[in-house]
Formats: C-alpha cells, structure tokens, sequence
C-alpha cells in the first residue's frame, strides 16, 4: 500500500467524545479521568446538548472545583447553575476567579444574586465585593485578583518557593509582583529572570521598581490606550488612597476593552451618518 507523504492527522470532533463519555456506562471517576484530558471549554460547548439529567450527572461526577472551570466558560452559567441546588451552586462559584463569579452573578436576577451573595464564603466573597463596588467605567471593575505577590524581603529561593505554591491556584505567573511591609505596590520580577537566578543573588537586583501600573477608579476610556501601549501581558491596578495591590489587569482583558471601545465608536460613526443622510449607509 502506498504510503501518503505529508497526509494530515484526521481532525477529531472533541465535542461528540465528549458526549459518548458523558453518556457512556462509565462510574463518576471514569468519567472524571475521561474527561481530564479535554479543555474545559470544549465541555462547556456540549452543554446545551446535553439533556437536564446529563448534565446533573456531570456536576455530581466532576465535582465543584472542576465545573469551576467549565463554567467559566459557559455564556448562559446562570441557567445551568439554577438545575442545580443552591448551596452547591455556591460553592462552585467559590471556586472560580472572582472576577469570572462576578460575571456569573451578574447575569441573575438582583435577589438571586443576593441569595448566592449569602452562601459565598471565604476570600472570594470580599473579591467580588471589592471588583463590584467599582463604576464599569472604572479600572476596578475590569480586574482579577489572579496575581501572584512576593515581600520585597523575600530571597530568590522565597520567592521560588511562594511560586511553586500558588502557580497551580493562578494563571497570571509571568510576572511576579513585590511588595512593600506595608503591602503597598513596589515592582515586579519576570518569571524568567526569577527561574534563571542563583539562590545567592540579591532579590532586589531583580526587582523592576518602574513597571507601569494603573489605579483603581482610573476611568478605562481615558487610559486603555496608554497601558495598551506598554505591551505587557499583565498590569497591576492599584488602590489610589494607599498604593496597596488590588488586582491586575490582564492582556485578554485589554484586548476586550479595545474591542468594546471601537465597537462604541462605530456605533456612534453609524449614528452620526445615519442623521447626516439617513438613506446613506457606512456599509
């Protein structure tokens, strides 16, 4: 048989095994393991496929900190969330970002989200408080407080060793940020120039003390184009009354704001157009 040079890999439908696992004669642990080996988001794109009772027996066989996940993914999270019973529909939100809950929260009703308000506990709760207490026009309220911080008397190995720790728990690792004793905001060291040190060299000569920042009731409009410009894959937003560390803002997060914002402009370019001559189209 003739062998075929440079044939492609048959593209797989990651969506229909999904689905054949889901309903497969699998234990919740099978399951689990199965699934391990896909994206989250490929997960949550199968579930309005999914009857009621699959997905139930997804939620029981994942568990919260793995739905977690998927439902960050998930546009319409409020629905799915509601199949399910309260309280376990609060702690799955106590697993996610508090900047994704939010979001999550966001789309239920007032007194809904009042009610899942009630049962989160933890850091997470006064996260979401602190990122919802900010006008949307404000830096605060586009942050996570995904970051991973470091004391400006840490050591290499310290500061190696907080990383290890907390890398599994963020995904913001490329840069690390320092802080003073009083937890206010003093640098960041790259990921790279941390992994490359020597235990035996000074943290401090690590540590860039000019790192652009922005503060927390900032207005987005006004400065996206100036923290855009730095080309960095993550900003730190600072408290203004204190310098302390909020949370960050991520490149994701800048690109979506930049879209949002020249989706405004186009509006009001088709709307300023529409009134010139309403039978002239910009299109």
């Amino acid at each position: 048989m003739e062998e075929k040079i440079g044939a492609f890999p048959q593209e797989r439908n990651y969506g229909e095994e999904i689905k054949a696992i889901i309903r497969g004669d699998f234990s919740d642990e099978e399951i689990r393991e199965k699934l391990d080996e896909y994206h989250e988001k490929d997960v949550a794109s199968i579930f309005e496929e999914l009857t009621l009772e699959e997905r139930r027996r997804l939620y029981s066989a994942l568990g919260s900190e793995i739905v977690s996940r998927i439902v960050a993914f998930l546009h319409d999270a409020g629905d799915y969330l509601s199949e399910i019973d309260t309280d376990a529909a609060a702690e799955i939100i106590e697993q996610m970002d508090a900047d994704e809950a939010l979001e999550v929260l966001d789309t239920l009703d007032e007194e809904v989200k009042q009610e899942f308000m009630e049962l989160i506990e933890g850091e997470v709760k006064e996260e979401i408080s602190l990122i919802d207490s900010y006008d949307d026009d404000e830096f605060g309220s586009r942050m996570s407080t995904n970051f991973i911080a470091v004391p400006k008397e840490s050591t290499v190995k310290k500061a190696m060793r907080v990383l290890v720790n907390e890398a599994a728990e963020n995904d913001n690792i490329s840069t690390i940020f320092v802080l003073n004793e009083d937890e206010s905001f003093y640098g960041e060291v790259d990921l790279k120039a941390l992994i490359i040190a020597r235990s035996t060299d000074e943290f401090e000569d690590l540590i860039s003390t000019t790192y652009p920042f922005v503060y927390d009731n900032e207005i987005v409009s006004e400065n996206i184009e100036r923290i855009r410009s730095y080309d960095e894959d993550i900003i730190p937003v600072l408290s203004r009354k204190d310098n302390k560390l909020l949370g960050v803002i991520t490149a994701n997060d800048i690109t979506e704001i930049v879209d949002e914002e020249m989706g405004d402009d186009y509006a009001k370019l088709a709307a300023l157009t529409s009134e010139d001559d309403p039978d002239e189209s910009i299109f």
